[in-house]
């Protein structure tokens, strides 16, 4: 049982190592994970984001059963769907409440606040999600973290007017940070 505990720590770690939102790091890899190998039968629902995720990403057998089984089950209705009771984004949520918590528990350990005050940003989302499981100090750390990012992109986003003012056309990369801050990982559900 201490087994699936520590493959969890050994991820958690690695996902605060990204230097982007660990969660949404996290998150975006058993999404993948889903998407790869989730069987036919399994799949009750998709919301269309999936439902083109799985077109695009899933190896193209799988795909093909997915969407039979969805047809063959849809075949007498009137074809409204439901986003909210897609079976990815149910799975999603709960993997993520489960990362959250996961974060929580690591904010306690010395080396990770002091990584986070150098390098870690969770995304305004995640940071929302997590204010409400700290601790006042932990919070209070969580807080210095999306500062130090907000200061940063600004001053990056700053620096690129500049840039293009002047025709140069480098630095476009802070326009996707600045994304994933405001509104968590590409290729992210934004739901519940």
């Amino acid at each position: 049982m201490n087994e699936p505990n520590t493959v969890f720590t050994e991820e958690v770690s690695q996902g605060f190592a990204k230097g982007h939102c660990p969660t949404c790091s996290l998150v975006a890899e058993f999404q993948e994970r889903l998407i790869a190998g989730t069987q036919p039968a399994e799949i009750s629902t998709l919301c269309n984001y999936h439902a083109w995720m799985m077109a695009k990403g899933a190896p193209a057998d799988r795909a093909a059963k997915v969407f039979l089984d969805l047809l063959e089950r849809s075949k007498n209705s009137t074809g409204s769907s439901r986003d909210d009771a897609c079976t990815f984004c149910e799975q999603l949520r709960a993997h993520e409440l489960v990362r959250l918590e996961e974060m929580r528990e690591e904010f306690k350990r010395p080396r990770v606040q002091e990584w986070m005050k150098l390098h870690v940003s969770f995304c305004l989302k995640h940071a929302s999600q997590l204010d409400h499981l700290l601790t006042p100090s932990m919070r209070q750390l969580l807080l210095e973290t999306s500062v130090r990012s907000h200061n940063e992109l600004k001053q990056e986003l700053n620096i690129l007017l500049e840039h293009l003012r002047r025709g140069d056309r480098t630095g476009w990369g802070v326009l996707g940070r600045a994304a994933e801050f405001l509104t968590s990982r590409r290729g992210m559900r934004r739901g519940g």
